[in-house]
């Protein structure tokens, strides 16, 4: 019987897209009737993960001093001695191993300059780019085989990173299970919290630069200036103000008095703030995936989206689209979906039963195979 250890960190603490992916993985594989013997490698100075069926695995939790770079360069590949696999789910992977490594790159945004990342920074985060840019290409280089989240971000690995398309395996993500099966919270008390009149556009507050959230303010700009109604704007996760300069470009773009800046919020808030949407905006440059765009959709909330590959491929012909760098495009979407019943009503009606199309469980079955085509392979050594 193989022998598999799976870097599950990012399950614990606060959960990233990255997390959600490794959090739903292990919840299909564990379904799995033919699950092989999988141990998954936590870190001890964090919590168990919650909702992580954590009795279908082994587990093993390692800690000590040193941070996370030397948890995964030094400690890892150290207890992964007997194993027949290492998968690192979350974009890295010892630079060493004693057996063949899978490895999941959600995408290639780490390769670029960090001034195109973040408006404001500050020496971690350039201390964790650094590493990134220079690290993350190797672990790629060093994997047996790649999983990845999409076509685009397929591309992106061959093309940016210089990987044979045979090693990489596109495998789609879902609305992650958590949100799927969480009770929306109610709309009135959501407008009442956060100051929400009956007509808004919903949108993530991220603060990286690919987000390309000051767009949205240049749009409703642009919007009011042709004498349509402007509708409110709520950024939900807007907690990086100070790297985000959202609330000056706002003034900025005068626009202030519509915004409004959510705090991280729970999966049956953020279903019931997507419920009560006019639409749900999207206007990022880069992504490896969206699943925003699919949770959007599950909720029967019109998405308005950058029109860029990952975007045409994760939201099909159930999304309307804009240019990424053009407001007056993005203004005259959103004075569509304002006044076209008939458009709003579409996307309604497409939205659930698209997002419905993608499957953790298809997924776990690539997963699978990826392992047992490494495991047939033959031979020992990451």
């Amino acid at each position: 019987m193989m022998r598999l250890a799976l870097d599950a960190r990012s399950t614990q603490g606060d959960r990233r897209g990255v997390g959600v992916y490794t959090t739903n993985l292990l919840l299909a594989l564990a379904r799995r009737p033919d699950l092989p013997a999988i141990t998954l490698f936590l870190d001890s100075a964090q919590p168990d993960p919650a909702d992580v069926p954590l009795s279908a695995f082994a587990i093993r939790r390692l800690g000590g001093r040193g941070g996370s770079v030397v948890w995964e360069q030094w400690r890892l590949p150290h207890a992964l001695r007997g194993f027949d696999l290492f998968h690192g789910p979350a974009n890295v992977s010892p630079l060493v191993t004693p057996c063949p490594t899978v490895l999941t790159i959600h995408d290639t945004i780490f390769v670029r300059r960090l001034r195109d990342i973040s408006a404001v920074t500050y020496p971690r985060q350039i201390f964790g780019h650094q590493y990134r840019r220079w690290a993350y290409p190797v672990f790629a280089r060093r994997a047996r085989a790649i999983l990845t989240v999409s076509e685009a971000s397929r591309k992106d690995i061959v093309d940016v990173l210089g990987i044979p398309p045979e090693r990489v395996t596109v495998a789609h993500e879902a609305v992650s299970e958590a949100f799927a099966q969480a009770r929306p919270a109610p709309l009135a008390e959501l407008r009442a919290r956060f100051d929400l009149p009956a007509t808004y556009l919903l949108a993530p507050g991220a603060y990286e630069k690919r987000k390309n959230v000051p767009l949205l303010f240049a749009a409703l700009r642009r919007l009011g200036e042709s004498g349509a109604p402007v509708p409110a704007l709520a950024l939900a996760g807007a907690s990086h103000l100070f790297a985000s300069r959202y609330p000056e470009e706002a003034r900025r773009q005068g626009i202030e008095r519509v915004v409004r800046f959510l705090p991280y919020v729970t999966d049956g808030e953020m279903k019931g703030l997507q419920q009560g949407a006019l639409a749900y905006c999207w206007p990022s440059r880069k992504e490896g995936f969206g699943l925003p765009i699919l949770e959007a959709m599950s909720c029967g909330t019109p998405v308005l989206a950058s029109d860029i590959p990952v975007n045409r491929e994760i939201g099909g012909e159930a999304a309307l689209y804009a240019g990424v760098d053009d407001p007056g495009g993005w203004a005259a979407a959103l004075h569509r979906l304002l006044t076209d019943d008939a458009l709003r009503s579409r996307l309604r009606s497409a939205g659930p039963a698209h997002a419905a199309g993608f499957s953790w469980d298809r997924l776990a079955d690539r997963t699978l195979a990826v392992y047992r085509a490494v495991l047939g392979e033959g031979g020992k050594g990451g």
